[in-house]
């Protein structure tokens, strides 16, 4: 076996209306576009896409029809953008 190879996690998902959404009672705005919010979490959500994506070895790959720059304005999305 080829010990060089590090097994991991590829997580693929849609942004909007999968991790994002427009806004509802008791979400946290996790997107901003010229001082609007537009998009929302709820506070769980947040934490467990969080916990997820810092798991070693976790790759997230947002699968969108958003350009990169409005990919990135997604706030939980920031420090990932390589």
């Amino acid at each position: 076996m080829c010990d060089s190879i590090a097994l991991g996690m590829l997580f693929f998902s849609d942004l909007d209306k999968t991790l994002v959404y427009s806004g509802y009672p008791d979400q946290v705005c996790v997107e901003r576009s010229e001082d609007k919010e537009i998009t929302y979490m709820t506070p769980e959500a947040i934490d467990i896409f969080n916990d997820l994506v810092n798991i070693e070895n976790v790759i997230f790959i947002p699968c969108t029809l958003r350009s990169y720059e409005q990919t990135i304005r997604i706030s939980i999305l920031q420090s990932l953008s390589r």
